[in-house]
Formats: C-alpha cells, sequence, structure tokens
C-alpha cells in the first residue's frame, strides 16, 4: 500500500519543481509531470471507410508525446485503472475530497472525419503541362478531457502532403505518413499550449525556464502569467485559478533541461515573503497561435488541387 500511495502522489499535476537555492545537490523526489494517455480504442470514424486503419497514426503520436519528455505518457487502460482509484489518489494528494483533487492526467479523444490519400492534377498556367499528384489529408477533432470526464481543449487538426506520382513508387504511404505526422506535431503543439512551465531563477536579468530544446527554440517568444486569487463561477459554481498576462520573455539559449530568455515586454518580481520559491506564482505559457496571430509567422498556403476523374477518398 505503500508502494501504491507512493507511485500515485506522482499523479498531482501543477507543481512548481524545488529549486536549489546553492551549488548543493538536492534529493530527488516524485515526477510531478502529468500523465497522458490516447483513448485509442474509442477513436471516432466519421471518415466515408468505416475500416480504416488508424494504428500509424496512434503508433506516431505515441511516439511523439513521448520524445518531448514533458509528459508521462500511459497505456488507456493503465490509465482507466488509475482513475478507478480516485479515492487513493485523492488521498496520496492530500485532497480532502474528489473536487479537491487535481487532474491526474490527460486523455486525448479523437474523432477522425478525413483520413486518406487522394489522387490530382494541376495544370501549369504558362505551359500549359498536366501533373499528376497524390494528396494526403489526416483531419480530426481533438478534444482534450480529465479524469471526470470534462473536456479540457477542443481543437480541429489538420495534416496535408503532397508529392509529385512520378517521384516514388509508393508515394501514397509516403504521403499518407507525412501527413500523419504533420497531424501529430499539432496535436503536440496543442498540448503544449496547455502545459504550464516554472521560472527556476533570475540572474543578470536572465530569465531560467524548466523547458528544453526542441520543445523551445531560440528566439522564440513565451507569455509569463502571474497567477491571482481563484475566481467562482455564477453559472457552473466552479472556482477557477486566474491568471495574468505580465511580461513576455523570448527564448537567447536553451539546453536539454533548461532554456535562458531576456524579458522583452512587462515586469517579473519575486516574492520577497517566499525564500524557497521566489517565483511560484509565475507560470510560463506557450502563446495561442488563435489567440496571438501576430506572434506566428503566416503560413504558406498549399497550392490548390484539382481532383482527377478516379474519385477521391475524401
Amino acid at each position: 500500500m505503500k508502494k501504491l500511495v507512493y507511485a500515485l502522489s506522482a499523479l498531482a499535476l501543477f507543481v512548481s519543481p524545488a529549486w536549489a537555492e546553492d551549488d548543493e545537490d538536492e534529493e530527488a523526489g516524485p515526477d510531478p509531470r502529468p500523465f497522458v494517455s490516447i483513448d485509442a480504442e474509442h477513436i471516432e470514424n466519421k471518415t466515408d471507410n468505416k475500416s480504416a486503419n488508424f494504428s500509424s497514426l496512434i503508433d506516431r503520436l505515441n511516439n511523439a508525446l513521448t520524445e518531448t519528455g514533458l509528459w508521462r505518457v500511459m497505456d488507456m487502460k493503465d490509465m482507466a485503472d488509475a482513475i478507478k482509484k480516485n479515492d487513493q489518489l485523492a488521498l496520496a494528494a492530500n485532497a480532502k475530497k474528489l473536487d479537491d483533487f487535481e487532474t491526474p492526467g490527460w486523455m486525448i479523444k479523437l474523432a477522425i472525419t478525413t483520413y486518406g490519400v487522394a489522387s490530382a492534377k494541376s495544370q501549369d498556367a504558362l505551359m500549359g503541362n498536366v501533373t499528376s499528384h497524390e494528396q494526403g489529408k489526416v483531419e480530426l477533432i481533438l478534444r482534450v478531457v480529465d479524469q471526470k470526464g470534462e473536456t479540457l481543449k477542443s481543437k480541429n487538426i489538420t495534416g496535408q502532403s503532397y508529392g509529385n506520382a512520378a517521384a516514388a513508387a509508393n508515394l501514397k504511404e509516403q504521403v499518407l505518413q507525412d501527413a500523419n505526422k504533420k497531424a501529430c506535431n499539432l496535436i503536440v503543439a496543442a498540448l503544449i499550449e496547455m502545459t504550464p512551465f516554472y521560472i527556476a531563477d533570475i540572474e543578470d536579468g536572465v530569465v531560467n525556464v524548466d523547458i528544453g530544446k526542441p520543445t523551445v527554440k531560440v528566439g522564440q517568444v513565451l507569455r509569463v502569467m502571474k497567477q491571482g486569487k481563484g475566481k467562482k463561477s455564477r453559472r457552473t459554481g466552479k472556482v477557477t485559478k486566474t491568471e495574468k498576462e505580465v511580461a513576455r520573455i523570448q527564448i537567447i539559449s536553451a539546453t536539454d533541461e533548461l532554456s535562458q530568455a531576456k524579458i522583452i515586454g512587462g515586469e517579473i518580481k519575486p516574492d520577497e515573503d517566499d525564500e524557497d520559491d521566489p517565483y511560484k506564482k509565475y507560470i510560463v505559457r506557450f502563446v495561442d497561435p488563435e489567440q496571438d496571430k501576430s506572434n506566428v509567422p503566416p503560413a504558406t498556403p498549399a497550392a490548390p488541387a484539382t481532383p482527377d476523374d478516379g474519385g477521391a477518398p475524401f
């Protein structure tokens, strides 16, 4: 039982890491990273092909989630077993009741609307040459839910890939796998937007953040939020912790574990009353492209394709 409680105590989410105040090494503690699981058994197939197999997409997504190192990726059955032990989870997290227990993990639910490859032709406006190519396309609705089934995030995801029909014998498989990869990258980006990161310290104006490469890149701009008092909704009765953007930082260097940034706007003040973690109230978040399009360079639109008479799967 002691082993179980110790293992489950690591499920607490938004726990800011403890940082050393001097050069002495600290003992390792529980892993506070969120658990993430893909609900592969309950994927909604909304495509025209009801026998479509999405195993390649799921395998690639599992790998993409694991490679970031930001989450602990669990099998769906293991996640379901953990959720059934909510009373023990709450006890391990020192919560008096389930409603007080912070989300132990995120489940990824997918409704796939388009999955396949279509043959298309395009004509050169000057020379009149007709080129055949293949278009791989993956469209899905992403839902991220907590252990109580409440949706935390919902987003439409589209991954597309084009290839010249004369380029390779297995082009259809190649463009579909490339579309899978692009869709998975967008899913990972959506989860990163939800994930809080923390300030280790600020030395000589340089902000050290607990996020490493390749998740973050030099030159990237991040938001610094400061937590406020919880606000109660008159509609739902739910208390939500408020956040206010107080600064923006730009990454100047990064290692596998930490990144360094300079403040390019706003102000970050340490809490002098908290010697152990003076930046505990600050959370670093990625900029949501849908909320702040000015921070993201515009994407180059793909050339429109004209489907041939052979019929397309989407």
